[in-house]
Formats: structure tokens, sequence, C-alpha cells
């Protein structure tokens, strides 16, 4: 179930998660596909559109991990994020998210800050996720975000 919402159906990740307002790709899930998110605002500045490529795709190991190819905020240089699936042989499963960024010398301050709002972030993600598998609905949070973007 996991591999299916996170894998199979990466272009679609704005359907559970809270934070990005659309998403999709041209195709097929595969090794060099594009995923254009538009994501919300974040620490002051507008809606952004990240596209995404996948660097590693393997159905059969449940393992994907994407690079930012554009759309990044100048003071991040690269990104990419890394995601694991481990069956833990009772019916669950493990999923762990290794996420990289490359700054601008600049933000070293920062980085503390930066460490700890994307380890909220991926920690919210996480949770939206498991919404998603256990219930086959999305979470509150994606579910007011959803509420808020269609009124005026």
């Amino acid at each position: 179930a996991c591999w299916e919402v996170l894998g199979r159906q990466f272009g679609d990740i704005a359907h559970w998660a809270a934070a990005i307002l659309s998403s999709h790709v041209d195709g097929e899930p595969r090794l060099g596909a594009e995923r254009v998110c538009r994501l919300r605002g974040i620490g002051g500045m507008g809606p952004m559109d990240l596209h995404e490529e996948l660097i590693e795709f393997d159905p059969v190991s449940h393992r994907l991990a994407y690079q930012v190819s554009s759309g990044l905020p100048a003071m991040i240089r690269s990104a990419v994020n890394h995601w694991f699936i481990e069956d833990n042989g009772d019916g669950t499963s493990t999923v762990t998210s290794k996420a990289e960024l490359r700054i601008a010398w600049y933000m070293t301050p920062m980085i503390p800050v930066m460490m700890s709002q994307m380890q909220r972030d991926i920690a919210k993600v996480c949770e939206e996720l498991q919404h998603r598998i256990e219930h086959g609905s999305v979470h509150p949070r994606k579910a007011s975000s959803i509420t808020l973007a269609a009124t005026p």
C-alpha cells in the first residue's frame, strides 16, 4: 500500500499532502520522469513550482529518489529526497525519508532552524501519508487546506 501511494502514484502527491496545491507527472513514474508540484508559500515567499526528476525508482526494493531540477529559491542550491519503504513482515511498513539540501554559504547560520523546519515538515508529510494508507482518505490537515483554497 505504501509503494502504491509513494511510487505508483508518484505524480499524485497533491491528493494527500497538505503543503502541495497541485502535482502531476506526464506518463508513468520511471527513472528520469519529472513531477511538477505547486507548493504553498514558505518562509514569507508565495507559492512556488518545483520540478522534480526521479533519479531512482525501484518497484522491487520500494525505493525512490528525486532531485529538484528547477524552482528552488536562490538560497537553496540543490535538493534531493530519498524514500525507502521497508516491509516489517507483520502487515506494516516503515517509511523513511532522507532529504539533502545544499544551501548558499550565507545561509550557514540558519542551518539549525532549517533542519528543525524540515524535520517538522517531513513528519507532517509522513503523518498525512500514513493517514492516506490506513484510512484511504485525506488527513484532516489536507481536507482543511482544500477548504481554505476553495474559499474566495
